[in-house]
């Protein structure tokens, strides 16, 4: 059952993502829109833009940090209006430290997903 729930649940965010994706692209200003991934073995991350908005969803993992903000730096990233954390693994969240301490962040979204829970993996 539990690990019905973590891919139903996984699911769910991949098509919300995915849906967010779809309509930056696809609305009527979309040459105001940009996606970028960070690219990196086993690397989650996406930077969106839609006019000001600047959206980080993951991070990476901790050893990769550098890689990361270096990877924000050179897209002119000078704030996130919102950091999206789809789940606790390593890969997705274990460079926010380093997103906390270079960059203000004005939104959090986590996702109920629990290292420790009965949904872990």
């Amino acid at each position: 059952m539990q690990t019905i729930v973590v891919k139903a649940f996984t699911l769910f965010m991949f098509i919300g993502i995915l849906s967010a994706l779809l309509w930056l692209y696809f609305s009527e200003k979309h040459e105001l829109s940009e996606v970028f991934f960070f690219e990196g073995v086993e690397q989650e991350a996406a930077l969106i833009r839609y006019k000001e908005y600047t959206a980080l969803i993951d991070t990476v993992e901790e050893g990769n940090c550098v890689a990361l903000i270096d990877w924000l730096e050179n897209l002119r990233v000078e704030s996130l209006d919102a950091l999206v954390l789809t789940h606790d693994d390593g890969s997705h969240i274990g460079g926010t430290e380093a997103v906390f301490q270079r960059f203000e962040v004005k939104q959090v979204f986590r996702s109920p997903y629990l290292t420790g829970s009965d949904l872990e993996h």
